[in-house]
């Protein structure tokens, strides 16, 4: 939902520098209309086939978009993953698996 997420990883994730103009590899999710301004960013709907992850803060389950489900042949929960300081929880985001970027 938010754009946070998306600076954060485009910003912190090892190897983005080196890619980041020529080959990016974080994205906000697709939209027909602008949400935010990664809306006039290049977006990944030319990666026909190709899979990814989607990262949503959650507290707990949840589905993941509808849009989302229909942009990729499967969309998988993989779960959970915690970012930590000094043991307290910032922040608990669920990781979804996206195969097959549909046309």
């Amino acid at each position: 939902k938010h754009y946070g997420i998306t600076g954060l990883l485009s910003f912190y994730l090892p190897g983005r520098r080196e890619r980041a103009a020529r080959d990016p590899i974080v994205f906000f999710r697709s939209s027909d209309r602008p949400v935010n301004q990664f809306f006039f960013w290049p977006g990944y709907r030319d990666r026909v086939g190709q899979n990814a992850v989607y990262v949503a803060e959650a507290r707990e389950a949840q589905k993941p978009p509808e849009s989302l489900v229909s942009e990729f042949e499967s969309v998988t929960s993989l779960g959970f993953r915690e970012v930590q300081h000094r043991g307290r929880v910032l922040h608990r985001f669920e990781l979804f698996a996206c195969r097959g970027l549909r046309p």
